[in-house]
């Protein structure tokens, strides 16, 4: 199976790669520096220079794929967040569209950063507040309206959309 993944070089992209080429399938992932050539290489993939700006360049290694993983996000937390937001927008709609009326599965995480920690150390999930401190929250919660999007564009296509916590990355399984 070829698999393009966005976030392959990251914490959980790495993992996915690890258990995709051990599964004997072609990955392909998106790179966004030297950095993540060499990282990409090491675990079999093969880097596709780009961002998650690069529109055209998602949506050619979507429709050229047979499962895509969408796990990058933009971590910069200096920038606006609502441009973020707004670039993750934009490359789910350019890895979706592709795949209207196909068979191919799109897989989207979301992670849990945004929310409050649990007074009781318990596990943060989907129904844990979001945090009022660490990101705007009024922001944060629009972001997953680009779940609905690309379920929208993929209407007839299979979609997933996973939530992740990063502490449980590296024991997370991922089957393609």
């Amino acid at each position: 199976m070829r698999i393009f993944i966005t976030g392959a070089t990251g914490y959980i992209g790495r993992v996915v790669v690890e258990q995709a080429i051990a599964e004997g399938h072609s990955v392909r992932g998106l790179s966004g520096g030297d950095e993540g050539d060499p990282r990409l290489n090491t675990l079999g993939a093969t880097p596709v220079r780009g961002e998650l700006a690069s529109v055209d360049l998602l949506s050619t290694e979507s429709a050229a794929a047979d499962a895509v993983f969408h796990l990058g996000f933009i971590h910069d937390f200096t920038r606006d967040f609502s441009e973020i937001l707004q670039i993750d927008k934009t490359a789910v709609d350019a890895l979706s569209e592709p795949l209207r009326g196909t068979d191919i599965q799109l897989v989207i995480t979301s992670g849990t950063a945004a929310v409050t920690p649990d007074a009781a150390g318990g596990e943060t999930t989907e129904e844990s507040p979001l945090s009022e401190v660490s990101l705007d929250a009024t922001a944060w919660s629009r972001s997953d309206t680009r779940y609905e999007r690309a379920t929208t564009a993929c209407a007839s296509a299979r979609f997933a959309c996973r939530r992740t916590s990063t502490a449980g990355a590296a024991a997370t399984s991922y089957r393609c």
